[in-house]
């Protein structure tokens, strides 16, 4: 049976694991970053997902090639060598079963499976992260995190009803000013 070309496994799964874990840490600080870069988090996520299920798909198409060819290998040996009685389907399907060739493809198969799971489970926990920044964005508006929120929105009013009042004396100044001319 000639070589086949295997594959190609993704050697650098466990680095883009690892940076998308890293997205998932929220800093309660940087709440609009977390809010900017969310979306575009989320789409990475998703565009991984669906490349693993992809090659997942492919090795399971890849499967099949490979079990037919060591079946149709292991059934022309049986039928060139006469001194062989014919095989029963059961002994064909172990054999196929057994063959280096079948079992490295299934090898395959399951590793790209794990990793369609494990990006699964990632794009869950990015959903789940969105969740946390609104809620995040609701504690931090309520002042829970102390100096912000509440506070923040009582200096502001202060400020502006300064404002406002100094615009006013201004205002009344100029009048008075006019109506003494």
């Amino acid at each position: 049976m000639a070589p086949r070309e295997r594959i190609n496994i993704d050697k650098t799964f466990d680095k883009q694991i690892s940076e998308f874990r890293e997205g998932l840490m929220i800093d309660e600080h940087a709440l609009d970053r977390a809010l900017v870069s969310g979306p575009q988090l989320f789409h990475d996520v998703c565009d991984a997902v669906a490349l693993a299920i992809s090659r997942r798909d492919a090795a399971k198409d890849e499967l099949k090639v490979v079990e037919a060819e060591v079946d149709k290998t292991i059934r022309a040996v049986y039928a060139d060598d006469e001194t062989k009685k014919k095989p029963s389907e059961t002994q064909v399907a172990n054999e196929v079963l057994l063959h280096r060739d079948v079992r490295d493809a299934r090898k395959t198969l399951l590793r790209l499976q794990e990793e369609v799971e494990r990006l699964t489970a990632m794009k869950e926990s990015y959903n789940q992260r969105s969740y946390a920044v609104k809620d995040l964005v609701s504690l931090h508006l309520a002042a829970y995190f102390g100096e912000t929120g509440g506070s923040i929105r009582k200096e502001i009013n202060t400020k502006g009803s300064d404002a406002r009042h100094m615009e006013t004396r201004r205002n009344q100044n100029e009048h008075r000013l006019r109506d003494r001319r």
